[in-house]
């Protein structure tokens, strides 16, 4: 835990300007109104894990606008998911407004203009996720923003209690190295969110997605650790969701690699250009090191050795 700012630190008159700071400093350009004369109070505790940020705002009413202006000085390209804990805030975004009370939470994207207004003490929690770690569910993230999920029905059943209970082990301290699985999970849920809703059903993302980890797959067919634990990392799914993308291929993705591979081998072998490379050569370049391993996958799929082959096609 890291309390990044209290206003019971400062003098009452240097509050409200201190938080302003505060709040900009955590996040990005922000213009902050204040709903009272009283001497303001307000509390930002901070935490991170891997690529997310962790925030908890206890604040008195206030309303926090991003402005056109905001966004043109800086824009992170954030997805930020607000839970609230208590008290009521009125959320807006493009054309679509709601109120977020207790054990509720909604979405705001920071790249284009919000409005969230605290009119009463409000207990918050900020997740603030880039945007380029949910392509392409972000964009349907994004359609839905400012729309309050509860926490008693559909996933909102099963999101607000996890955002909570990560919240407060994060700032008890008591999540030791599995903070960065559970970063994974919210980002999971967070996926999940999008096809749930009526913009996820209406552009479900898994044809884009497959298409991406394809194309990082013929990128990186050279490194022989490529595996689909090391894919599902890189596009931050899970395995088990990366297999299932691949279920409508026919084959399982360590198949689609090897397949790729295999075709990147015979494409080389029947090469004129290539004939002094030696048949190894041509194998470890696709990722494929192992000789013997080579020559035995070779044979099963073109049925001859790739020696063999070589001879007939060069």
């Amino acid at each position: 835990m890291s309390v990044v700012f209290d206003t019971a630190e400062i003098a009452p008159a240097d509050r409200f300007e201190g938080w302003q700071e505060a709040a900009e400093r955590c996040f990005f350009p922000m213009a902050i109104r204040r709903r009272t004369l009283s001497p303001f109070a307000g509390r930002l505790v901070g935490n991170e894990m891997q690529a997310i940020d962790v925030f908890r705002v206890s604040a008195m009413p206030n309303d926090c606008l991003r402005t056109p202006a905001g966004i043109a000085a800086c824009d992170p390209e954030q997805l930020q998911l607000h839970v609230l804990r208590s008290g009521r805030c009125e959320v807006a975004q493009d054309d679509r407004q709601d109120v977020l009370t207790a054990q509720t939470m909604t979405t705001l994207d920071s790249s284009r203009p919000w409005a969230l207004r605290a009119v009463e003490p409000f207990d918050l929690l900020v997740f603030a996720v880039p945007k380029s770690l949910l392509r392409p569910f972000g964009d349907a993230l994004s359609r839905g923003t400012a729309r309050t999920v509860g926490g008693d029905t559909g996933l909102g059943s099963l999101v607000v209690p996890f955002a909570l209970g990560l919240a407060d082990r994060l700032e008890d301290g008591s999540i030791g190295a599995g903070r960065d699985e559970l970063g994974e999970t919210l980002l999971g849920l967070l996926r999940a969110l999008a096809l749930d809703g009526p913009a996820g059903r209406r552009a479900a993302p898994a044809a884009p997605l497959l298409a991406q980890i394809k194309a990082h797959i013929e990128r990186n067919l050279g490194d022989p650790t490529l595996a689909p634990t090391a894919i599902a990392a890189a596009h931050f799914i899970s395995p088990r969701y990366l297999h299932r993308l691949f279920r409508d291929e026919g084959c399982t993705v360590s198949e689609w690699i090897r397949r790729a591979r295999l075709e990147r081998c015979r494409r080389d072998l029947a090469d004129p250009a290539l004939a002094r490379e030696t048949i190894l050569a041509i194998a470890t370049r696709w990722g494929m090191p192992d000789a013997a391993h080579f020559s035995k996958l070779f044979r099963g799929a073109y049925g001859c050795s790739p020696r063999e082959y070589r001879a007939v096609t060069v």
